[in-house]
């Protein structure tokens, strides 16, 4: 009986240890600066704040607030008299062969009275598998537009 309660827990032992696998994406047919445009608009009509945007990287930021996970935050990550806490999404972009890669992750930042900067990775599931749904959702809605013919990207149709 306890080489099976063994096995098991051998088993199951690196299933648990798994850590979320930061989203990412490969978008065929695509160029980098529509995939930043995308992740760009997303942010803005969510209400981030585009904090840097280069050809590789855009990092998007959203306050907490006063909400109640804004107090957690304060309590458990950050001193006192830190800043409030922003949630910061990393994407980060490569092109290669008519194709796009693009990789996201958040983390909380804020900065103590000193000028130091606090910054606390966020890797729990259910936001890791939001962040998938946000890109798989960029993904199809830019394949889409990369497998329309040219004229009706840009709008022109022919007349009935």
């Amino acid at each position: 009986m306890k080489r099976i309660v063994l096995a098991v827990s051998i088993a199951v032992a690196p299933l648990s240890a798994l850590a979320a696998q930061a989203p990412q994406v490969t978008i065929e047919g695509a160029k980098t600066e529509d995939a930043r445009f995308e992740v760009a608009q997303r942010c803005t009509s969510t209400g981030g704040v585009i904090e840097e945007n280069t050809p590789h990287q855009l990092i998007c930021s959203k306050p907490l607030g006063d909400s109640a996970r804004a107090e957690l935050v304060r309590l458990l990550a950050a001193s006192p008299s830190s800043t409030d806490p922003h949630m910061k999404l990393r994407y980060s972009f490569a092109e290669s062969g008519g194709r796009v890669l693009i990789s996201a992750d958040a983390y909380l930042e804020s900065q103590a009275a000193g000028g130091r900067v606090d910054r606390t990775p966020l890797t729990n599931d259910k936001l890791m598998a939001q962040g998938q749904q946000v890109l798989d959702g960029i993904k199809a809605k830019l394949e889409r537009r990369a497998a329309a013919p040219a004229k009706e990207r840009a709008g022109l149709r022919r007349p009935n």
